[in-house]
């Protein structure tokens, strides 16, 4: 994603979820406001609750977890995705506001 939307290699955490989703972001014209907003809020909360902890703490990871949140992520990237083809394609209407 930093590469796609050409955003600073060392970014992460709530800075890259708020240049990816936030306000007048990188998928401002891929996906409509709302989802925007919730997926900002997802990947806010999976830093917080699943990578901050394991990489600023000594704790162990949980394999069923780990599953759970890439699940989580890939299902958003499918979505991101196909709303560039379709952005690039010219098959998809500008997003409403």
């Amino acid at each position: 994603m930093v590469k796609l939307f050409n955003l600073p290699p060392d970014i992460d955490g709530d800075k890259l979820a708020g240049k990816l989703f936030g306000g007048r972001s990188a998928t401002t014209q891929l996906l409509e406001a709302k989802e925007r907003e919730g997926y900002l809020h997802l990947f806010k909360g999976l830093y917080a609750l699943s990578r901050n902890p394991v990489m600023h703490n000594d704790v162990p990871t949980n394999p069923d977890e780990t599953e759970a949140v890439l699940t989580l992520v890939n299902s958003a990237l499918v979505k991101i995705e196909a709303a560039r083809h379709a952005a690039v394609a010219g098959t998809a209407a500008p997003p409403s506001e």
